[in-house]
């Protein structure tokens, strides 16, 4: 009796927490080569937009991982993170709007302070463009 009670309490809150989760509306699968994910973006309904890394990336002494998105060709690519190590990252797309389908997110390797031209100039490491969740 107390396992099964203790069953159904555990399923129920189960339950909750899958339901109380929230679902990204758009995301992008950022890819290192063809058919080789490694990071993932998430945006959500109430504006937060996250990094999740897939798989761990070399950081070189001095320098640091910067993710760009490209809304606007004719602004060119915005940073809107920097990090030392693959880890999961909130994004700050500061006064662009959220993100869309079809928009390019792409990370670099730049100097640890980020890029000093406000553009990407080291290799680019992995990108995607990103879609709407069902």
């Amino acid at each position: 009796g107390l396992a099964v009670a203790a069953s159904l309490v555990a399923a129920v809150a189960l339950s909750i927490a899958m339901r109380a989760a929230p679902r990204p509306e758009v995301v992008a699968v950022l890819l290192i080569e063809p058919g080789k994910p490694g990071a993932v973006v998430e945006a959500f309904a109430d504006g937060r937009v996250r990094l999740v890394p897939l798989t761990d990336l070399p950081v070189p002494a001095g320098r640091a991982l910067q993710v760009w998105t490209l809304q606007d060709k004719v602004q060119g690519p915005v940073p809107v993170g920097l990090t030392a190590r693959a880890r999961t990252l909130p994004l700050d797309l500061g006064t662009l709007p959220g993100p869309r389908p079809d928009q390019l997110f792409e990370i670099t390797l730049e100097p640890e302070t980020g890029s000093p031209t406000g553009r990407p100039t080291g290799p680019v490491l992995m990108k995607g463009l990103t879609s709407r969740t069902l």
